[in-house]
């Protein structure tokens, strides 16, 4: 997913300030696509030169002035085209560093691997909580958006899914130190046989 579809499907629900797309990534989002407050920035700027959305700036009289994002009619056009897509390599395609590391773990020690699947776990589990924290409360984040009970059903759609995968990522990371603990078991009793 791009940073671009994200952004022009946020500002889609209604204008938004640039904190207001930052706070719904740092509440929402993360759990399955991340961006710093600077490559928003960024890409708002190409989107309005692009013409997918307009700048307004609104005056406050207790605070500083800021600038709101809406969607354009072009803006619109382009995220439904990329929603009706299906693009099926894309949908699996991942980059998964942790896992790239365990490929090659025959380089390390197994006691250096077992602990980094210990703290893969931890991490696992933390995340899992933080997620099903959000599942809980996801009503609070999204009343000051214009949602539908469409917008949410969906939005629930994408919360089981970061809830499945973190249940996968547990129920993996369990059989792999399991694996790892027979291995060096059987490893420590043949080297003590011979």
């Amino acid at each position: 997913m791009s940073l671009r579809m994200a952004i022009l499907g946020l500002v889609s629900y209604k204008e938004m300030s640039g904190y207001d797309i930052n706070k719904l990534f740092a509440g929402s989002l993360k759990f399955f696509f991340s961006a710093q407050q600077s490559q928003v920035y960024r890409e708002l700027n190409t989107l309005k030169k692009d013409g997918f959305i307009i700048e307004r700036r609104e005056e406050q009289s207790s605070r500083p002035s800021k600038n709101m994002f809406s969607i354009t009619e072009d803006g619109k056009t382009v995220l439904y085209d990329w929603l009706m897509e299906c693009g099926e390599e894309q949908h699996f395609a991942q980059r998964l560093p942790y896992i790239f590391k365990i490929f090659f773990a025959a380089k390390i020690p197994d006691e250096a691997l077992l602990s980094s699947l210990e703290r893969f776990r931890a991490l696992s589990i933390a995340k899992r909580e933080r997620l099903q924290v959000a599942y809980d409360h996801k009503a609070d984040l999204l009343i000051p958006y214009d949602v539908t009970d469409d917008d949410f059903f969906y939005w629930e759609l994408t919360i089981d899914y970061g809830l499945s995968i973190f249940t996968m990522y547990l129920e993996w990371v369990d059989r792999s130190i399991a694996s790892l603990k027979k291995r060096m078991a059987q490893k420590a009793l043949a080297a003590g046989e011979s």
